[in-house]
């Protein structure tokens, strides 16, 4: 039922006003009570009320944009690599009139230069949530690959901020590590909160070793608040600075 009812919405309003919509609805879910993006909703309650935040991996932006509507006082800094995507949150972000949001077009690594995006297609809907970094092109088949733009979170903040990075949120679908490592100057300057999505493989090691070396402990979510892992299965991750 759900699918037949996307694909009805996109043949009468087109796929990019359908995530125009679809932007504004998750918005509105994150404001009401529930289990909905519980540790994202909780690592926005825990930011100060000024200063730069970075939104790795922005996708539709619904993210930024409800962190901004809750914490006015911060510069949100939407990241994201798929052009169709940074339509959708510019003309929302126009739409409230919120100037503290930047959009920048790019996939983060931990170099600068190219990288290929694909977005997979299931049941004939394309997945813009699954949207991702990929090698090895031509052993995708069909699946739609956009060229994007490619660099450190190194480079995204001027090196004399007029504010300090406070926090960074990193959701890019298994690209994490990579991520991180492009952003060792910013994690070591100004000591930011991070909360990331890691998947249960290598990776998510490697982050977490990469994250200690950097002086920060990693915490995940109990459903109420956070407590320090040691072990524990979860998806997202906080980390903190000792």
């Amino acid at each position: 039922m759900v699918i037949w009812l996307r694909k009805q919405l996109i043949r009468l309003c087109g796929y990019e006003n359908y995530l125009l919509w679809l932007c504004r609805f998750n918005t509105w879910r994150l404001s009401l009570p529930g289990n909905y993006e519980a540790p994202f909703r909780y690592f926005v309650t825990r930011l100060p009320d000024t200063g730069w935040v970075i939104d790795m991996g922005a996708n539709i932006g619904f993210m930024s944009i409800y962190l901004a509507s809750r914490k006015p006082g911060l510069q949100v800094m939407a990241v994201e690599p798929i052009p169709q995507h940074c339509r959708i949150i510019e003309r929302e972000i126009r739409r409230r009139k919120m100037h503290q949001v930047q959009v920048v077009q790019t996939a983060v690594g931990n170099y600068r230069g190219q990288g290929v995006m694909a977005i997979p297609v299931h049941e004939g809907l394309p997945r813009h949530g699954w949207a991702h970094l990929v090698e090895q092109a031509a052993q995708l088949g069909d699946t739609p690959l956009i060229a994007v733009p490619m660099q450190p979170a190194d480079e995204l903040m001027p090196v004399q901020a007029d504010l300090p990075l406070v926090g960074i949120k990193i959701d890019v679908e298994n690209a994490e590590y990579e991520a991180l490592l492009g952003s060792r100057a910013l994690l070591q300057q100004y000591k930011p909160m991070v909360l990331v999505e890691l998947w249960n493989n290598d990776r998510k090691t490697a982050c977490m070793d990469w994250m200690q070396q950097l002086g920060y402990r990693a915490y995940v979510w109990d459903g109420t608040s956070i407590t320090p892992y040691q072990g524990q299965d979860s998806l997202d991750y906080f980390f903190i600075a000792d």
